[in-house]
């Protein structure tokens, strides 16, 4: 969703819904700096954008937690110079999303960027190699909040350790759990342990 598609309707229909809507908003930033995002023809400007943040993390927090937001970021856009990508890793570092979906810029044939004279791949591969290592800080940042919380998480797949399963909360965790229950099942977990590549729970009262 773009500034525009988030509204106060929409989130007084997310608040009145709260039983079946989760918390979690992919919320696509693109670029940190409005000279690229125009470029890109992007409808939006960067203090939107944040207008937008502010508002869904004002009326979306819960017992101090506030929801999760993800979004995509690109970088290597044509013409991003080394400012405007440490304009975008400061807004990312100030948001602080729990999960970015980093994008190397390719060409499409026929848009005016595949026109402009395109950045040196090695640039373009460290500046990914910089957003990912964030994205794990943030990541684990956001999820630190979760120990000792209760969530709600649909199993999805077998985890490595048998005996445990894997499967999404409504903040978009991904947890592993001793379980038996199934694939598409919904159960009640506690959070209680957080790491850089996991997030463990325990089963608590089940879901009816």
């Amino acid at each position: 969703m773009e500034p525009g598609d988030v509204t106060e309707s929409l989130l007084d229909a997310i608040l009145a819904n709260r039983p079946v809507v989760v918390p979690h908003l992919h919320l696509p930033l693109q670029s940190g700096c409005d000279s690229v995002l125009a470029k890109m023809n992007r409808q939006y400007k960067l203090g939107a954008y944040l207008d937008m943040i502010e508002m869904v993390n004002d009326r979306l927090i819960v017992d101090g937690l506030p929801p999760a937001i993800s979004t995509d970021v690109i970088c290597g856009f044509p013409t991003e110079r080394e400012h405007d990508f440490d304009e975008t890793y400061a807004i990312a570092k100030q948001v602080g999303f729990m999960h970015m979906h980093i994008f190397p810029y390719s060409v499409r044939t026929g848009t005016a960027a595949a026109r402009w004279k395109q950045l040196p791949p090695q640039v373009v591969r460290e500046r990914v190699q910089r957003l990912l290592a964030l994205d794990e800080e943030l990541s684990l940042k956001y999820r630190q909040q979760l120990i000792g919380r209760q969530v709600e998480v649909i199993i999805e797949q077998s985890a490595n350790k048998e005996g445990h399963m894997r499967g999404r909360c409504e903040y978009y965790a991904e947890i592993t759990v001793p379980t038996t229950e199934r694939h598409g099942s919904l159960i009640a977990v506690k959070v209680t342990e957080v790491t850089n590549q996991t997030t463990v729970g325990l089963p608590t009262l089940a879901i009816l």
